[in-house]
């Protein structure tokens, strides 16, 4: 019994001090005076943390920021319940007004990444290389929406236009793997990479999945559960699996003149 209450006892012990520790990296943050805290949360690592006036961290958000890296907001951020936040030594997240990370989304960054006004990303969002050694860049412009569940795998980058819409359970693919060498499992032979891409104003539809080395032109839609294997130019509609054009939006407009 005694063994029993001297571990309750430590365990405790630890828990209080891992608290104080967090309040301690909390009171670096700047902005702090102006910043919304809906406790606990754990701020973790030596790095910067800056958010502007008016933003709001909630329960169980969790920022790790190592040394020589920075996490950085403008005014009116939102970072959601139990959303986790990483970013490893040298690599950096910047984002202007209006930004938001949803609950339970997971946020792993190794690189430079930027957030324009407005972006937003959605509940139960993975987004973070998902190969060790290969870091890309994620940027989001301007009003630009990741919705609920979705996938990002920045292996390569993904750069995102303004006033893009991703609906739900999308899957971004960056990375691949060669598979004609029979000696190795198919899923585990040579690393390719290539980057993604979606111009301004274009709508993803939900469970959409992206392959490596595409590029989604402007003011383009793209049916749900379309697999999109190849690029995509300006102003047309695409479904299918894999994804085919079935309209074209310039034609449709020009039918009014």
């Amino acid at each position: 019994m005694f063994v029993v209450f001297k571990k309750l006892i430590s365990a405790y012990f630890k828990f209080f001090i891992r608290h104080l520790y967090w309040l301690y990296r909390l009171s670096a943050v700047k902005g702090i005076k102006k910043l919304k805290v809906n406790f606990p949360v754990c701020i973790e690592g030596k790095g910067q943390i800056a958010f502007g006036p008016s933003s709001v961290i909630d329960k169980r958000a969790s920022l790790k920021v190592t040394l020589n890296s920075a996490l950085s907001f403008e005014s009116n951020t939102h970072i959601g319940q139990n959303a986790d936040i990483r970013i490893d030594s040298g690599a950096s997240l910047t984002g202007k007004e209006n930004c938001s990370i949803g609950n339970n989304s997971r946020i792993y960054i190794n690189n430079h990444w930027e957030f324009g006004n407005n972006a937003n990303i959605a509940t139960y969002c993975s987004i973070f290389s998902r190969e060790a050694g290969l870091f890309g860049r994620l940027i989001m412009s301007d009003n630009s929406y990741i919705a609920d569940n979705c996938i990002i795998d920045v292996a390569d980058d993904v750069i995102i236009g303004k006033d893009v819409a991703i609906g739900p359970g999308c899957t971004f693919y960056t990375h691949d793997h060669e598979y004609d060498d029979l000696n190795l499992p198919a899923w585990n032979g040579k690393k390719t990479t290539g980057k993604i891409e979606i111009g301004n104003k274009s709508w993803i539809g939900s469970n959409v999945t992206v392959l490596p080395n595409v590029s989604i032109g402007k003011h383009v839609v793209v049916a749900a559960n379309s697999v999109v294997t190849k690029s995509i130019p300006d102003n047309t509609v695409w479904a299918g699996v894999p994804a085919r054009q079935i309209k074209s939006l310039v034609e449709k407009n020009d039918a009014f003149y």
